[in-house]
């Protein structure tokens, strides 16, 4: 495979139309499609829907991260409505007290009458409640997932990128010496060792899919490590982009 050897700063030009600074971040969020009682494996749900290395969401990370733009962060997951809920884990706890399972609730500042409110975020748009009997959604944090086939001498090898933004930009990036990591300028490192090939930039399908083909020369050795990885590129404002890296494979 013949490409371009580039400076790792260089690999984000992409922004330059963008006038923006970077904001780093590693996972996306999304509710399940399926609903799930207090006693279900939600972590086995949350994989088999999103694949390996989704998580359950946890509360106190959310309230962390989202709590100055959280109306935001329930549109964008699909807590729209009044009293739109999901289940969570709150520290890593699945449940409050006895089978009373954490879940949060959106309340746009107006609690339901006796409704225990654990905790609470923005005067109380989203708060934190338990119960049991429960079917509800359950909220997923999910990495970009990044998956390669066919890499083998004279075979044209399947780049695919999912569980991202649906209009983003993902960049594959490879590497033939090493994990890294490499320092960037906009606050996280590369799992990668210069020298770092890019390869063309990919835009992200409505079902938040990317795909790329690449012809592996019949010279190439079996045996040889190449370390890939992929950065997403998403403008959420005409300020502001987040990025979004996948975790390298080997």
């Amino acid at each position: 495979m013949k490409s371009k050897l580039i400076s790792t700063l260089s690999l984000f030009t992409i922004l330059a139309s963008v006038n923006a600074s970077a904001q780093t971040q590693s996972w996306e969020y999304a509710l399940t499609s399926n609903t799930y009682t207090e006693n279900d494996n939600i972590e086995a749900a949350v994989i088999n829907e999103f694949g390996p290395g989704s998580v359950v969401a946890d509360w106190n990370e959310i309230k962390q991260n989202f709590s100055s733009n959280i109306e935001q962060f329930c549109d964008d997951v699909g807590l729209i409505n009044y009293r739109n809920g999901a289940m969570c884990l709150r520290g890593g706890a699945h449940f409050w007290s006895g089978n009373r399972h954490y879940f949060m609730e959106r309340h746009e500042h107006n609690v339901p009458g006796g409704w225990a409110v654990h905790d609470q975020i923005a005067n109380n748009f989203l708060d934190l409640g338990s119960w049991y009997g429960i079917n509800k959604l359950v909220l997923a944090k999910i990495p970009l997932q990044l998956s390669i086939a066919n890499l083998s001498p004279g075979q044209t090898a399947t780049l695919t990128v999912s569980a991202a933004e649906p209009g983003a930009t993902v960049v594959p990036l490879f590497s033939l010496t090493g994990s890294g990591p490499t320092t960037t300028s906009f606050g996280f490192d590369l799992d990668l060792s210069q020298p770092i090939t890019r390869r063309n930039s990919l835009t992200v399908d409505p079902n938040g899919v990317a795909i790329a083909n690449y012809p592996v020369p019949v010279s190439a050795i079996i045996g040889t490590s190449i370390w890939i990885q992929a950065v997403e590129v998403s403008p959420v404002s005409t300020y502001r982009v987040s990025i979004l890296l996948s975790t390298s494979i080997q």
